[in-house]
């Protein structure tokens, strides 16, 4: 296939090349998609098996460490912008070989990280209990003083998880995602084990209950941090910063990876914060309705670990492709990724929605009711997962991948804040409905994102070189 460098000059694809895929592409997708798959059905697996330990300790801890986790939640996903944004430079300085300008890249996105994560990690330390009560009911002494003893548990995990967030992101930009997996994998692993011992006091470690799960959480960061670092600089990757990538990289720099950094983030950030909003309706609708939601929250992840994984994936293929300036393969893979995630994603949450009941009887300390609140929660997900699928590889995956942050930022915004949360209040807390009622109408955003995304997708004005002086026009 020969490069095209004009989006809009690409000719008509037969429909047979979007089926037949050929073997450089099937071993792309094998090297760089199913590493980052199988790492999140593995941590999503594990994941599940810690809620089971927490919900040992009864409905009242599943509830408040699931509400403390909104505030790592919401640190990831600033996380998660930043590193989406720099891994959009990353992946297209990787197709084009520039390695100086990977470690440059990566050096900044590191600095800033470990901004935003000190400045949770004070705000936890210090207003904590502020930040708790919202979360809450004013009834619900009990729970939010459990929440905020994880919180203040977990909150050293917050400094190491900017390190992890940014190296992760360089290793899989440069089809390393292998080497991501192996040290994501070990940390859940310790993480598990070390959840399991400090929760009931197993072998030689004391009985920590809701404070040991926290602590399982640092030690498992930390863990990863390590690892990321010594395989990083070990096998002398292209992520490998040196001193000298830490001075101020030049005006030109600087100006390119803030105008494409900044919507990303500021994205990632403001719709994190929305769905946070989301569990400050759930906290209004009882300590029961927020430990179902967070024994759903178990089967959404297991469901996602596939179109996840295919984002991140999708990301980093369709980059590599632009970055080389070849746009006809560019837009061929994206709509072959597309087309993988929809049937993965009908494909997941069909298993899912047929074994809910199975994998949520493993939760034998939990009462009936907060089970079927789960299950009926399920259902409604059932329906909506393909969208959330489809979306997630598009807009982050696909449109992300050519610089087109701005478009991003904007229909996620729509989506969250201008459908999402109204939705919400009027379902939870002006009609007070059943949580599964108030998650189907917070979730028509996902049905609005997909019209609006695919709109964009198939006029083909994402499409850019970002490695090119000439890339430095704006997104819209």
């Amino acid at each position: 296939m020969i490069p095209i460098e004009n989006a809009q000059t690409i000719p008509k694809q037969p429909l047979r090349t979007l089926l037949v895929w050929e073997k450089p592409f099937v071993r792309m997708v094998v090297l760089v998609a199913l590493p980052m798959v199988l790492q999140n059905l593995l941590s999503s697996s594990l994941s599940v098996v810690d809620s089971i330990m927490v919900a040992s300790l009864g409905d009242q801890t599943l509830a408040a460490v699931s509400q403390a986790g909104r505030i790592m939640f919401l640190l990831q996903l600033a996380l998660f912008g930043m590193g989406s944004g720099t891994s959009i430079l990353l992946a297209q300085y990787f197709g084009a070989g520039d390695e100086a300008a990977i470690r440059r890249t990566t050096a900044l996105g590191l600095q800033i990280m470990l901004v935003i994560s000190v400045i949770f990690f004070l705000a936890v330390q210090l207003f904590g209990h502020q930040l708790m009560g919202l979360f809450f009911r004013g009834e619900d002494v009990a729970v939010r003083e459990l929440s905020l003893t994880y919180l203040r548990a977990v909150s050293p995990a917050y400094l190491s998880s900017a390190v992890c967030v940014c190296f992760s992101s360089a290793l899989k930009c440069v089809r390393k995602a292998t080497l991501a997996m192996a040290c994501a994998m070990i940390a859940v692993a310790l993480n598990t084990t070390l959840t399991y011992a400090l929760i009931h006091g197993a072998w030689i470690f004391p009985k920590w209950g809701v404070t040991g799960a926290g602590i399982a959480t640092v030690a498992a960061s930390l863990t990863e941090m390590t690892l990321l670092l010594i395989v990083t600089y070990w096998g002398r990757l292209p992520g490998a910063i040196r001193l000298a990538d830490f001075r101020f990289p030049g005006r030109a720099f600087m100006g390119k990876y803030v105008k494409l950094v900044t919507p990303v983030f500021l994205n990632e950030f403001f719709w994190a914060l929305g769905v946070t909003a989301y569990a400050l309706v759930y906290g209004q609708l009882g300590a029961d309705t927020l430990a179902g939601v967070a024994l759903f929250g178990n089967l959404e992840q297991l469901s996602g670990a596939f179109f996840f994984g295919l984002m991140n994936a999708t990301a980093v293929i369709v980059g590599n492709t632009l970055g080389k300036g070849d746009f006809a393969r560019g837009w061929l893979y994206s709509k072959r990724m597309l087309l993988l995630t929809v049937a993965m994603a009908i494909s997941a949450c069909l298993t899912m929605t047929l074994l809910r009941y199975q994998i949520l009887a493993i939760f034998t300390q939990v009462s009936p009711d907060v089970r079927d609140i789960a299950a009926q929660l399920a259902l409604v997900f059932m329906v909506v997962a393909p969208f959330k699928a489809l979306n997630s590889t598009n807009v982050v995956g696909i449109l992300r991948s050519g610089g087109d942050a701005l478009f991003t930022m904007l229909v996620d915004m729509l989506g969250v804040w201008g459908i999402g949360i109204p939705m919400a209040i009027v379902g939870g807390l002006v009609f007070k409905l059943p949580v599964h009622w108030v998650y189907l109408m917070l979730s028509s955003e996902e049905m609005v994102k997909t019209v609006l995304g695919m709109m964009r997708f198939r006029s083909r004005k994402w499409m850019r070189n970002l490695t090119r002086d000439s890339a430095e026009a704006a997104v819209m």
